[in-house]
């Protein structure tokens, strides 16, 4: 099964009631747990690269390995350079299989950063690539107040992002998510609306989501979470052994989180009429160089 174009899951998930889950990898286990997860479940999914990541992560490697796991993936499948903080980073990553970027916060200031994801979206653009961006007007953090409405009506008009993000993506254990001013933000844009998972939420919380047309949740705490407390265990249990024995299980622990994320999200069996609204995508080439 191809890869399909990240905005066509997106449409179609906000319209028929869930959401996609994107993942975070930092490994190949990462990886693979993701795949199996989501064909083990029938469930279309987002596969991410952060850019932080790539500092552990042999990008020249790593990235044509992700689109080889996408494109033999038997449900609908794309790949988002995600934390993408530059512009020569996400054409790299573009270059190297990723069909889709996920901004961070690119600017100090609103006017630098309407300015910097502008950039990126141009670039992006030519290329046929869809670009997720936003700012934080969802999520209630200590000492800040959420975007306006006005703000979030003026970043969308000004970068021409192709997708949304409404949740500050930096992991806060109190955030509180306000759901009255989610569905204010669905008046101003029709554009797809994604939230980073900020800390667990709740099944409440995801349901409530779904429930306000949100199109993707973004995952990689519960991930690391759960790869990490596999990891202790087997320090505690092997001290003396090798590699292969203290990652034994990691990958099972990471399948199992997935799936949890996909059953809450509600993209469970929507795999086949996913794909049957998505549109395949054609390879990239090695645009840029690394």
């Amino acid at each position: 099964m191809p890869l399909v174009d990240a905005r066509d899951l997106f449409e179609h998930a906000g319209s028929h009631g869930y959401a996609v889950c994107a993942f975070d990898l930092a490994g190949l286990d990462f990886l693979a747990a993701a795949v199996t997860a989501a064909e083990n479940c029938r469930a279309p999914a987002i596969l991410g690269v952060a850019e932080p990541h790539l500092d552990h992560l042999a990008a020249e490697y790593f990235l044509p390995a992700v689109e080889a796991a996408a494109r033999c993936a038997s449900v609908p499948v794309a790949i988002q350079f995600t934390r993408a903080a530059s512009v020569a980073a996400a054409a790299r990553a573009i270059g190297l299989g990723c069909n889709g970027v996920a901004l961070n916060g690119l600017g100090r200031t609103p006017e630098e950063h309407i300015a910097r994801t502008r950039t990126v979206v141009e670039m992006a653009r030519g290329r046929g690539v869809p670009v997720e961006g936003g700012l934080n007007a969802i999520v209630h953090l200590p000492g800040e107040l959420p975007a306006s409405l006005d703000a979030v009506r003026r970043y969308v008009e000004c970068t021409g992002v192709d997708i949304l993000a409404v949740a500050d993506a930096s992991p806060v254990p109190r955030a509180r998510l306000d759901f009255a001013r989610l569905e204010k933000i669905r008046s101003v844009t029709a554009l797809s609306l994604t939230v980073d998972a900020v800390r667990d939420f709740t099944d409440a919380e995801y349901r409530r989501l779904v429930e306000c047309g949100v199109a993707k949740i973004h995952h990689y705490a519960g991930l690391s979470r759960a790869a990490g407390e596999c990891l202790r265990r087997n320090v505690r249990a092997t001290p003396r052994n090798g590699y292969l024995r203290l990652t034994k299980g990691v990958q099972q622990a990471l399948g199992a989180e997935v799936e949890r994320c996909l059953r809450l999200s509600g993209s469970v069996w929507r795999a086949p009429e996913a794909q049957a609204h998505c549109r395949p995508w054609g390879t990239c080439g090695a645009l840029h160089p690394v």
